[in-house]
């Protein structure tokens, strides 16, 4: 089984509305990943999805386009999501 996230950014860096998304995406610098994969885990542990630990062991795709006007090419958030999911995979 694999895993084909269909978000430009990792979860919960949207968190607080339409700024904090566009934070993600302009200025990934800021983007606090470990925060975020806190967020994750503490969701989950309140059983509003599921558990973060069922993504070690499986195949995580993550596409990004050339001619993505959203997310262009060099953006550091892409970076983001793969150290978001990574970390699933040492953590748990």
């Amino acid at each position: 089984m694999s895993l084909l996230p269909f978000v430009l950014v990792p979860y919960m860096c949207g968190y607080g509305g339409l700024a904090a998304a566009t934070t993600c995406l302009t200025t990934p610098a800021l983007v606090n990943v470990a925060w975020l994969i806190t967020e994750a885990n503490s969701v989950a542990a309140a059983g509003n999805i599921d558990a973060m630990s069922n993504v070690r062991g499986r195949k995580v795709y993550i596409f990004h386009g050339t001619k993505d006007s959203t997310v262009r090419p060099g953006m550091k958030i892409v970076l983001a999501l793969l150290v978001f999911f990574i970390s699933f995979y040492r953590l748990h």
